[in-house]
């Protein structure tokens, strides 16, 4: 999902923050051992082993601690869903930079960046901003599982009704 461009920025961001270091969560490291190698090989091919921690995805009430001791949230998405990633990210006040794919432009709100998807220089630059308390800010936004089911239910309604009066 993106995760290639931000190990290629690694170097980039280091070159213009020294202390930066990349931790860098999967979702679930026994779910795809063949992208987690990959990631590790192209960790070591780009000699950045001791900028880059990987870690397995932890339990959601853990999520919250890691999530908060970042100086800067990253989403390489190159297809994005909701974007629970994100709205996860957002709520713990930190910055954030995100790739303009999916819905992310629509569900994100804080302190953020949106950037191009499939480039590390994006990246690169976004997590600069950043550093310089360059971002855009906007009210996080409420997206509530009542109001989607309502959503839903009243779809289906209208399809129904339109189907039963052909």
């Amino acid at each position: 999902k993106g995760f290639e461009y931000l190990l290629q920025a690694v170097s980039m961001v280091t070159a213009k923050i020294p202390r930066f270091r990349l931790l860098l969560m999967l979702s679930s490291v026994d779910k795809y051992p063949r992208k987690y190698r990959a990631l590790r090989q192209m960790i070591e091919n780009l000699n950045i082993q001791e900028k880059v921690t990987l870690v397995p995805a932890v339990p959601y009430d853990q999520l919250g601690n890691y999530l908060v001791a970042t100086d800067c949230l990253v989403v390489p998405s190159i297809a994005e869903g909701f974007g629970y990633n994100v709205l996860e990210g957002v709520t713990v006040g930190k910055p954030m930079v995100a790739t303009s794919v999916g819905s992310i432009p629509e569900v994100i709100g804080g302190k953020y960046i949106l950037v191009p998807p499939r480039s590390a220089q994006a990246l690169v630059d976004g997590v600069l901003a950043v550093k310089e308390g360059k971002y855009e800010t906007k009210p996080l936004k409420n997206f509530l599982w009542e109001k989607a089911i309502e959503s839903y239910l009243n779809v289906y309604e209208k399809l129904t009704t339109v189907s039963s009066q052909q």
